[in-house]
């Protein structure tokens, strides 16, 4: 299984997976306008599928709440107003999370690693991905979207 968006561009593009006949499930990040290309190209395939991501990464679909157990901080980086969701598909997570870690790490929070945005990333798929529950899905307002995917994929084994 390749994972990261730029990797998974080779793979339509070299067609690697042709020769197996095997279905193809693709998840792509709405961040990058060339992924929506690559949708196309998979969709066209037959018993493939492809989607790019509602919000604008999929770091946004973990949970902020999350943070906190992997990172020593408070709640601050969320905006605590109710409507804090309606900006969050957008926010670009790895880049304002690394500046909001290295901002506290500059102010004396020591204890903070991992604060760049690829380490966030691995951080997020490795560690926090696992700890996600339909609750924390619903409250993003993507269960009904995260759930699609395992439909689709179900579908395609």
């Amino acid at each position: 299984m390749s994972l990261g968006g730029n990797t998974l561009i080779y793979w339509v593009n070299k067609n690697y997976l042709r020769k197996l006949n095997l279905p193809e499930v693709h998840i792509y990040d709405r961040d990058v306008a060339k992924y929506a290309q690559a949708v196309e190209q998979v969709n066209s395939k037959p018993n493939c599928w492809a989607v790019q991501t509602q919000m604008l990464e999929i770091e946004n679909y973990i949970h902020p709440s999350l943070y906190k157990e992997f990172y020593p901080i408070e709640d601050r980086f969320v905006n605590s107003t109710p409507d804090w969701k309606n900006s969050w598909s957008n926010k670009n997570i790895p880049e304002e999370l690394s500046a909001f870690l290295k901002s506290e790490k500059e102010a004396g929070n020591q204890a903070i690693k991992n604060e760049s945005a690829s380490k966030i990333k691995e951080v997020f798929a490795n560690q926090l991905s696992k700890k996600m529950k339909k609750e924390l899905f619903e409250e993003l307002n993507a269960y009904d979207e995260v759930n699609g995917w395992f439909e689709q994929i179900k579908k395609h084994l």
